[in-house]
């Protein structure tokens, strides 16, 4: 028993780390993840539709919290996440 729970706690702090050591979102951490080149993470529940580019500007539709984490500036101008049935939050890290 004891040998579980350290399992789990060791996993659940390895999760937590994976996120950002500067980023603080709430609410639990989204099932899926994607990194979009070294620009930016996603992390997210369902994807909606397509992606539609619109003035330069990459718009993202997403189904649920959507924890994003930027990790340039160019990359923070250049997406734009919209979410039904949830909230976009978003970190910059660099």
């Amino acid at each position: 028993m004891k040998k579980r729970i350290l399992i789990f706690a060791m996993l659940i702090l390895s999760t937590v780390a994976m996120v950002s050591a500067r980023c603080d979102f709430d609410g639990q951490m989204p099932p899926h993840t994607t990194n979009i080149g070294s620009d930016l993470t996603v992390h997210y529940y369902k994807y909606d539709r397509s992606a539609v580019i619109s003035g330069g500007v990459r718009h993202e539709y997403l189904v649920g919290d959507v924890w994003v984490i930027f990790h340039n500036a160019s990359a923070a101008r250049s997406y734009r996440f919209h979410t039904t049935g949830g909230q976009v939050q978003y970190c910059y890290d660099y």
